[in-house]
C-alpha cells in the first residue's frame, strides 16, 4: 500500500519541474493510476487522471487530456469530491482554450471558479483563476473589440495568482513569466483588485463585470 502514495510526491514533482522530467512524471503517474485501479481508490484514480491531464495539456496533447479529465470527471461527480471535480473542469478547460473552443472553456472555467469559491479550497481556486486569465488572453485575440479590456482584466488575474500565498509554486512562475511580458503601462491593471481582496471575491467581481449572457447553463 505505502509504495503508490509515495509515488504520489515523486510524479507531482517531477511535473512541476517542467519538460525535462515529464518523462519521470508519467511513468510514476502511469504505475501508481494502475495500482490504485487494481485496488478500486476511486478518488485517486480520479487524482491520477487530473495529474497525466495536466501533462498532456502542457506537452499540447489536447485531445488525450481532455479523454483523461473526462473520465476523471465522471468519477469525481458520482464521488462529490470538489477537489477533483474542479481539477478537472480546470484541465478540461485548458484543454478547450487551448483549441480555441472558448465558449466550452468559459463553461468548464466558471464551473470550476463557482465550485472552488463555495468550498474555500483556495490552491484549487488560484489554479482555476490562472486559466480563467489564460481564456481571457486567447478572447482577447479574437474580440477586437474588447481586446484591451480582456488583456487588462487578464494581467489583474494573472497578479493576484502571483501573489496569493495558497498558489501552487508551478502557476506562481507562469504567472510571473507573463506578467514580466506584459508592457509596463498595462502592469497598471493589476490594481483593479483591492490589496485585501480574498480570491472569492475576486471571482464575485470577474462573475459580476463579465454579465449573465456568458453563463446560461
Amino acid at each position: 500500500m505505502g509504495k503508490p502514495w509515495r509515488w504520489v510526491a515523486w510524479h507531482s514533482s517531477y511535473w512541476a519541474l517542467g519538460n525535462e522530467r515529464f518523462t519521470d512524471a508519467i511513468t510514476y503517474f502511469q504505475q501508481s493510476l494502475f495500482v490504485c485501479r487494481e485496488l478500486g481508490h476511486e478518488g485517486q484514480i480520479a487524482g491520477r487522471l487530473a495529474g497525466l491531464a495536466r501533462i498532456a495539456n502542457d506537452q499540447g496533447d489536447y485531445a488525450q487530456a481532455q479523454q483523461l479529465a473526462e473520465e476523471g470527471l465522471a468519477l469525481a461527480r458520482a464521488l462529490g469530491s470538489p477537489v477533483y471535480l474542479s481539477h478537472m473542469l480546470y484541465c478540461l478547460g485548458e484543454a478547450a482554450y487551448a483549441q480555441g473552443k472558448l465558449g466550452q472553456a468559459r463553461l468548464y472555467l466558471v464551473e470550476a471558479l463557482q465550485l472552488t469559491a463555495a468550498t474555500d479550497l483556495l490552491a484549487n481556486l488560484s489554479i482555476a483563476l490562472f486559466h480563467y486569465a489564460m481564456l481571457l488572453v486567447k478572447e482577447s485575440e479574437s474580440d477586437a473589440a474588447e481586446s484591451t479590456e480582456l488583456h487588462s482584466q487578464a494581467i489583474a488575474v494573472f497578479g493576484v495568482v502571483q501573489q496569493h500565498p495558497a498558489t501552487w509554486q508551478v502557476y506562481k512562475a507562469r504567472a510571473a513569466a507573463l506578467l514580466a511580458q506584459a508592457p509596463a503601462t498595462a502592469l497598471a491593471a493589476t490594481q483593479i483588485y483591492p490589496e485585501t481582496a480574498t480570491l472569492s471575491e475576486v471571482v464575485t467581481e470577474i462573475l459580476r463585470a463579465a454579465g449573465a449572457k456568458y453563463f446560461t447553463f
